[in-house]
């Protein structure tokens, strides 16, 4: 499957089946074929984690701090 036509249908899996767009990410980052990956999503998806991520940290703090 050519390159442009596998990107488009990720990108499409994206819209409609985010938990599916996901694994097939991860499959593609396991077998290292990286060229493939819908990366404009998945650095979309990295920074809401890491917005989370950090979000869920100050909140615990502040939830310990307020415990005292």
């Amino acid at each position: 499957m050519k390159k442009d036509t596998w990107l488009n249908q990720l990108q499409f899996l994206y819209e409609q089946d985010e938990h599916l767009w996901l694994t097939e990410t991860i499959k593609l980052l396991k077998e290292n074929r990286l060229a493939e990956l819908d990366i404009q999503h998945l650095i979309e998806e990295l920074e809401a984690l890491s917005k989370r991520d950090k979000n869920g940290s100050s909140g615990i703090v502040m939830q310990i701090i307020n415990l005292k």
